[in-house]
């Protein structure tokens, strides 16, 4: 996969070479963010493999990045994301409509974890009698969301003209997804966007038949739904009695996933424990799973490295927003939809870093939002 990716980008970067421009910026963060991780790997005594990996999709990304310009990025992931949904949502429906359609038609997968799919090509589907949820090609509903989020962020914040066709569309297909957090994230997204487009009094209104109707809505819920939304946070901050309960192990999960690299960082906070060292903390004394991409840094390189690959994130929560609150409230989406998953070695991830980053040259970003 790694090679398949790095084959595309590469074929990008020769098809887009006459309008390559290198940013001197992103490209001194980037060589700065290879040296630094090589001292880490060498420090905690770490074996290159799992570095590689990074490099390689740090490399990828960046290669993506000089290729394609921020706005065509965003053009192009939106379009991507938009079929995606739709294709989605159709199939789901047809699954909870006709499941005998599906298994007549298209053949099961079974990934490494044991999970059983129908595979649709730009879907999938799972085989459960539990809850249907919409995974999209993603495997798991909690990372599906965290790209619907992001295209729906640039339809109602950075996209010039605001399309509400592409808003419910993607509404409901977060719905579909039944991940806490892309509830939670969806909800805090749409809040922002009432907010700056309404009026204090009307926002407030709004909000509350928001609430009204949920409320209305939750109690026709079945009871495993609620279970898998909301139901298993009332032991959050319980830990000490769900952390062997296999019941709650979607919740001990995040709750580790935050816990594990601060203990990491406290152990070393310069150059925190590497890749190896906290996947060991986390196996040892957990289940192993580390889920919070944006703690994951500061576990894996340290208070430095970990405060500049976060930083990002506030630059794109700035891209369309002069005013401060807003793009602080921005940020904390940001961070909603990235909490659950790790994202650490993903290419797409570190390709959205690289960009954010680019926004630090002022004149390029007036440019490319212009």
């Amino acid at each position: 996969m790694l090679v398949s990716i790095l084959v595309i980008s590469f074929l990008t970067f020769l098809v887009n070479f006459k309008d390559i421009r290198i940013n001197v910026k992103v490209l001194t963060i980037v060589l700065s963010i290879v040296m630094v991780t090589f001292i880490v790997a060498l420090i905690n005594s770490e074996g290159i493999y799992d570095y590689l990996i990074f490099w390689i999709a740090l490399f990828t990304a960046y290669l993506f990045f000089i290729s394609i310009p921020i706005k065509k990025f965003i053009d192009y992931f939106v379009k991507i994301m938009t079929f995606t949904a739709v294709f989605s949502v159709i199939a789901f429906m047809i699954q909870v409509v006709s499941p005998q359609t599906i298994e007549r038609f298209f053949p099961l997968l079974v990934n490494t974890s044991g999970v059983t799919v129908y595979n649709l090509f730009f879907t999938l589907l799972y085989k459960t009698d539990y809850i249907l949820m919409n995974p999209g090609f993603f495997w798991e509903p909690g990372a599906y969301q965290t790209f619907l989020l992001l295209a729906l962020f640039f339809i109602m914040f950075v996209r010039n003209k605001v399309n509400y066709v592409l808003i419910g569309i993607y509404i409901v297909t977060i719905i579909t997804t039944v991940s806490t957090a892309g509830y939670f994230a969806l909800v805090f997204l749409l809040l922002i966007f009432v907010l700056k487009k309404f009026r204090l009094a009307k926002s407030f209104m709004l909000f509350l038949i928001l609430v009204f109707l949920f409320v209305l809505i939750y109690d026709f819920i079945p009871s495993n739904i609620q279970f898998r939304l909301f139901n298993k946070l009332f032991k959050f901050f319980d830990f000490s009695s769900i952390k062997d309960n296999p019941i709650y192990e979607s919740t001990v999960a995040r709750i580790e996933g935050i816990l594990f690299p601060i203990r990491a960082l406290i152990k070393n906070p310069i150059f925190g424990l590497g890749f190896n060292g906290l996947s060991r903390m986390a196996v040892d004394d957990g289940l192993g799973l580390l889920t919070a991409t944006q703690f994951n840094w500061f576990g894996y390189f340290g208070f430095f490295m970990g405060l500049l690959l976060n930083y990002p994130l506030w630059l794109w929560s700035k891209y369309n927003e002069r005013n401060k609150f807003y793009a602080f409230l921005i940020f904390i989406f940001f961070n909603l939809i990235i909490i659950s998953e790790n994202y650490n070695r993903n290419g797409f991830f570190i390709l959205i870093l690289l960009y954010g980053f680019s926004l630090l040259n002022k004149e390029e970003r007036r440019e490319e939002h212009e």
